[in-house]
């Protein structure tokens, strides 16, 4: 999993120190996969293939975030 945006919630450190936190992560174990991610949607966070794994959006007057991965339990 990687970040492909600056955004707070994939911020683990200084802009700087951010990259190398993310590298040092162990990899997920897998992930779903997300189909027809709206045009308006930010990926946040993808698979070293790029698929997204992390989502934000807005739907009416809330925000959503949508995780695909399945090891959170770790």
């Amino acid at each position: 999993m990687r970040p492909v945006r600056s955004h707070p919630i994939v911020r683990l450190g200084t802009e700087e120190e951010n990259p190398q936190i993310w590298s040092s992560l162990p990899p997920l174990q897998g992930a779903n996969r997300f189909s027809g991610v709206k045009p308006r949607a930010q990926i946040l966070a993808e698979t070293p293939t790029g698929e997204p794994l992390l989502v934000a959006g807005e739907f009416g007057r809330g925000r959503v975030l949508a995780f695909a991965g399945n090891s959170t339990y770790r």
